[in-house]
């Protein structure tokens, strides 16, 4: 029921707005921006405010939480070993707040260097290797500061 007759019943659009919200979320956890766009998408016809609706009773039943959309974007950047400015863009895409509590420098340095100790073999040699590294923590979303306190000085070449 990908098509909804314009004139259809409130009951008939409500059912099958939230089937179809049901399917999204057993995947996994969305944000109410997320389920609208994608409701909005497979329901062009459907009313902005009926749409609202839906996603509203879904959020006071507890089958949506941007909360825990919120802690799951946090966990997977942890584990995918990505940066705090990675995470805060991952939470603007999905309508999302920044994390109440900011994470601490140490910690995030201490997920910087694991990340190096697994990556690459240990603090670069070189200057080709300074700049590869800074490179890859940068685009990563570390902090510029917190990549020159564990990279050090760039080793220019002896003349």
């Amino acid at each position: 029921m990908d098509e909804l007759e314009p004139e259809a019943p409130w009951e008939a659009v409500r059912q099958a707005l939230r089937d179809a919200a049901f399917r999204l979320l057993a995947r996994r956890e969305h944000s109410q921006r997320e389920l609208m766009l994608k409701l909005q998408r497979r329901f062009p016809k459907c009313e902005p405010t009926q749409l609202s609706a839906v996603l509203q009773e879904l959020a006071e039943e507890g089958y949506q939480s941007d909360a825990r959309r919120q802690a799951s974007l946090v966990r997977q950047a942890e584990a995918r070993g990505q940066g705090p400015s990675r995470l805060a863009v991952k939470l603007r895409e999905a309508g999302l707040p920044p994390p109440d509590e900011t994470e601490e420098d140490a910690s995030v340095f201490a997920r910087l260097q694991a990340l190096q100790a697994q990556r690459f073999s240990g603090p670069p040699q070189d200057a080709r290797g300074w700049q590869k590294q800074a490179r890859f923590f940068a685009y990563r979303g570390f902090p510029s500061a917190l990549i020159r306190r564990l990279l050090g000085d760039l080793p220019w070449p002896k003349a």
